[in-house]
């Protein structure tokens, strides 16, 4: 029986209720209370899972930085790779996790995570741990910010993630 990463429903877009801190319904909606980084974290995981993209929030309601996350051209690119493998817990500690997900042409797409530090958390991630040799040349690309971070080799050492925060990026051999 094939296993299915279901991580249910999306809240990433839905801004706290006017007035409520409590998330309580309106207007037959539920009401997320969760932060920018909170969100970004949130779809990064769901693309890294290969979970359905199951949202609850109004596109067009939502605020520009919420649907700029959800609209997110390179992190749907993950969630949709034809090579539909899930993702993994590759490597944790108390406070951070590293969570990657093999995609169809070689490439990986990886999660750098601080799901519990006090304070901004710098995550090391060694490329052997995702299937590149010690001597691969490995070009690193940050999908929220849209950028290349240069070419590396046996690792990647990003800026430190703020608490509840994610860094998502792509690999591929350079």
């Amino acid at each position: 029986w094939p296993c299915r990463n279901d991580a249910d429903m999306l809240i990433a877009g839905e801004t706290p209720c006017p007035g409520d801190a409590q998330g309580e319904a309106k207007g037959g909606m539920e009401c997320a209370n969760i932060t920018h980084a909170q969100e970004q974290t949130q779809f990064a995981l769901w693309a890294i899972f290969a979970s359905p993209l199951y949202m609850s929030a109004d596109l067009r309601a939502m605020p520009a930085r919420s649907r700029q996350i959800l609209l997110n051209a390179e992190i749907i690119a993950v969630s949709q790779d034809k090579l539909g493998r899930q993702g993994r817990l590759l490597a944790w500690a108390p406070e951070t996790q590293v969570w990657a997900r093999h995609l169809a042409g070689g490439d990986v797409a990886v999660a750098l995570y601080n799901r519990a530090a006090p304070g901004p958390a710098t995550v090391r991630l060694a490329f052997r741990d995702v299937g590149f040799s010690n001597v691969t040349r490995v070009a690193v690309r940050d999908l929220y910010a849209h950028r290349d971070l240069g070419v590396f080799v046996t690792s990647f050492e990003g800026e430190p993630i703020a608490p509840t925060a994610v860094q998502m990026l792509r690999l591929s051999v350079a």
